[in-house]
């Protein structure tokens, strides 16, 4: 007996054809059997885990460049990073596992009928009696949108519908609705990526930027950080340092420089003190601060020989036109070069 993959057929063969539009049927034929089912089953298990294996190796490599380096990243590749652009590398390059979390946030949930149902009676039996000024919270068809709550929809968002354009708050909500899918799909992925591997930490390091400077509680960082969303706060802090040294030495060039220009503030810092003493009867700490901003944005250090020359004739302009306001003035006190 001939193997059939050593037989060489042509894509446009008649077996090939018959077979690849009765396959389907077949495969679902043999699901529903009692026996063969779960073979079935199994065997599709186990082949969709080796695929899903083998992308999720390929994609934590070093070389997919997902590994971020928290300890040594600058300000430059944190403010690079799009969850966008992270999420398309990752369903190129892991289109099987993409697919596989798709079809799980697609799942409809069993009460979308009956629900759907409810609110269109409810409709009929409002009608259109809302006033067109007052905004009310938007009710969408679940079969339009694939969506089953509407809190969870509109993520407590109150909308102004118009009655001449309905589908343009439609788009909208659906523009929205895949925008948070593609950003939950990244999220799990990106989890399980960590887990796989842990130097795998583009998001982690980004979000563990982003607790910091929203002074999130350790408490909220570190759950972040074991449920595989966020980096350690040991990590976080070395990537802040390592940030804040790389910061100061272009405060110091930009300083060096004559491309900046200073800005300096009073601050007054009041601390409440419970019982006050002789000796420290004021709480009130007063400091100064300044800050360095770059003016000329694109200039180089050829450029500045222009900005003297610039400066100079500007200086020059300025000294003339003062001396002949004040020449004039001389000439209107009678010529002695004295005011009254």
């Amino acid at each position: 007996m001939v193997e059939m993959d050593q037989v060489q057929y042509p894509q446009t063969h008649s077996a090939l054809v018959d077979l690849s539009t009765t396959f389907a049927l077949v495969l679902d034929a043999i699901q529903r059997n009692e026996v063969l089912g779960p073979v079935l089953q199994q065997w599709a298990l186990a082949s969709i885990l080796d695929k899903v294996s083998y992308e999720l190796i390929q994609v934590t490599s070093p070389n997919a460049g997902f590994h971020f380096g928290a300890s040594h990243t600058t300000e430059e590749a944190v403010l690079a990073f799009d969850i966008h652009d992270h999420a398309s590398k990752i369903e190129s390059m892991a289109p099987i596992l993409w697919a596989l979390f798709t079809g799980l946030f697609s799942t409809e949930p069993k009460g979308r009928s009956f629900k759907k149902a409810w609110r269109d009676a409810k409709r009929r039996k409002v009608g259109r009696k809302r006033a067109d000024s007052i905004p009310r919270r938007v009710e969408v068809e679940m079969e339009d949108i694939g969506f089953s709550d509407d809190e969870d929809l509109l993520d407590g968002m109150v909308l102004d519908e118009d009655e001449d354009e309905p589908e343009d708050w439609e788009d909208q909500i659906m523009r929205r609705r895949r925008s948070n899918v593609k950003m939950r799909q990244v999220f799990c992925i990106s989890a399980l990526m960590n887990t796989i591997n842990n130097r795998c930490n583009a998001l982690q390091s980004v979000n563990g930027v982003y607790l910091h400077a929203a002074s999130a509680p350790d408490r909220v960082h570190e759950l972040f950080s074991k449920v595989g969303l966020s980096i350690s706060i040991q990590s976080t802090n070395n990537a802040i340092q390592y940030m804040s040294k790389t910061t100061i030495k272009k405060a110091k060039a930009l300083g060096l420089s004559f491309l900046s220009s200073y800005a300096f503030d009073n601050l007054d810092i009041g601390q409440a003190k419970g019982t006050p003493t002789i000796d420290s009867t004021s709480a009130r700490i007063s400091s100064s601060e300044g800050m360095s901003m770059s003016v000329f944005g694109g200039s180089s250090m050829r450029s500045e020989r222009v900005m003297f020359v610039d400066l100079f004739k500007f200086q020059r302009a300025h000294l003339v036109a003062s001396r002949r306001v004040t020449h004039n003035d001389d000439e209107s006190d009678g010529g002695d070069g004295l005011k009254p």
